[in-house]
């Protein structure tokens, strides 16, 4: 971006030479369509570029109006500066920038669709605010400000005054018992899992996936006699229709065939 903004202050900074406002409204353009791509301090130093042509440049101004008379169709794939019709278009693109979320490029941006003197921000050359608002090291210009407390906040913090005046302690149940039933439980849990056989844990679960298996034949075998189904009530709908235009054919034959014998 810095090399962009010194090959434009060599083509555009010089009062002493007046560039053609037709090649200066297509570096507007296209300018404008540049800053929607970059970061925010990239932005806002292309911005103050367009600023400062429009400033140099009257003509150019009337990129700001929607309501401005053309010439023609903007071409934006034009080669030729010249001949691209820029300024029968509008610089739209500022209007990206309106709700941006860095707060200088947001109000820069106002200020050059507005191009008013009296604003209150000051004015630096491009490259100038690239390094000002360049975040890439880290930061961030201008700081970024703490939200305001929540009002529920005291709230909260008056509630948990109040708590800490009444503390309570819950211990586990299993680690510190206090009941008759709990305390059978724990103790006839290791007896009921020693019990337990592998041989009748392998019955239980072959039995188990053998029902299932069971059940997913069935469920196959169901869908396979309503598919069946479906298929004999297709056919016996296709010989039916062909048996109608077999007769619907010939009564048609045969009609004609009386008729050109009453005509003869």
């Amino acid at each position: 971006v810095a090399l962009i903004l010194q090959c434009l202050q060599l083509m555009f900074g010089d009062t002493r030479r007046m560039v053609a406002y037709d090649r200066a409204a297509a570096f507007c353009k296209r300018l404008c369509t540049f800053a929607l791509h970059y970061p925010a301090h990239g932005a806002i130093a292309i911005l103050a570029s367009v600023r400062h042509m429009l400033e140099k440049q009257a003509t150019l101004r009337q990129m700001l109006d929607t309501d401005h008379p053309v010439s023609g169709v903007y071409l934006p794939a034009v080669d030729d500066p010249e001949h691209c019709f820029a300024l029968s278009s509008t610089l739209w693109e500022l209007s990206m920038f309106f709700r941006h979320f860095h707060p200088f490029l947001r109000q820069y941006a106002l200020d050059v669709a507005k191009l008013s003197d009296d604003s209150e921000l000051e004015k630096h050359s491009p490259l100038a605010y690239l390094t000002a608002f360049d975040a890439s090291e880290g930061g961030f210009n201008p700081p970024i400000v703490a939200p305001e407390p929540h009002p529920l906040e005291k709230v909260l913090a008056k509630e948990q005054r109040k708590s800490k005046e009444r503390v309570h302690f819950v211990r586990p149940s299993l680690e510190y018992p206090t009941s008759e039933f709990l305390l059978n439980t724990a103790a006839s849990v290791p007896e009921i899992v020693g019990n337990i056989q592998a041989e009748s844990v392998s019955s239980v679960l072959v039995g188990h996936f053998n029902a299932s298996r069971e059940y997913r034949l069935q469920k196959l075998a169901h869908q396979l006699s309503m598919m069946r189904q479906q298929w004999e009530i297709i056919q016996q709908t296709r010989h039916k229709w062909i048996e109608e235009q077999r007769s619907t054919k010939a009564s048609t034959t045969s009609r004609a065939s009386n008729k050109s014998k009453r005509s003869g």
